[in-house]
């Protein structure tokens, strides 16, 4: 395409981008007329200071972090950018805002004058509280390994005194269990 027919064609698109907005822009035009006495610098003038910090800290952020955003989106180098250091100001700032609505958030709390040996103890008592437990798992674990040794010591002995009465009974000679002898079976035909 040429440049004119470029145009041309952005020229069509905007008059119908306009058409499409024409209702919008009368109802926020009549609403502007309508809340008129309602206009913002008028109202953040009723703020107080507090609260007028609080708006233009947070629109200055917003900005700041735009702005940072679409440098990074242009591929802008920002680590040594002065947005950096504008939006660390901006995050003091907030910091500085929290203080004064809640002090008691940021009071320095004392600390005990025996704080350091208190955690040198607590930690001396929970390393040896880990030691024991270690010992302790590994003194049932060598327990359980004695029982099974004795249990397959039982097993092995049980086994060779099978064995033993099996051979036993195996090496034994055949006696009959009645001492009968062949002539009982024999007829008496002498008679």
């Amino acid at each position: 395409q040429s440049m004119e027919e470029s145009i041309t064609n952005l020229e069509t698109l905007l008059s119908e981008l306009e058409q499409e907005l024409a209702p919008w822009m009368s109802k926020i035009e009549k609403n502007q007329v309508q809340h008129q006495h309602k206009a913002f610098a008028q109202s953040f003038n009723d703020k107080g200071l507090v609260a007028k910090s609080q708006i233009s800290s947070t629109l200055a952020f917003v900005l700041h972090t735009l702005y940072f955003s679409m440098m990074k989106l242009n591929n802008v180098e920002t680590d040594n950018h002065q947005i950096n250091e504008e939006i660390g100001r901006l995050s003091k700032l907030f910091i500085k805002i929290d203080k004064v609505l809640d002090p008691k958030k940021y009071e320095a709390k004392p600390k005990p004058k025996n704080a350091v040996p208190k955690r040198i103890i607590s930690s001396a008592i929970s390393a040896n509280n880990f030691i024991k437990k270690k010992e302790d798992k590994s003194k049932r674990r060598a327990k359980q390994k004695a029982k099974d040794r004795e249990l397959k010591s039982q097993e092995q002995n049980e086994e060779a005194k099978e064995e033993t009465n099996t051979i036993e009974v195996l090496k034994a000679p055949n006696k009959p269990k009645h001492n009968i002898s062949s002539a009982d079976f024999m007829d008496d035909d002498s008679d």
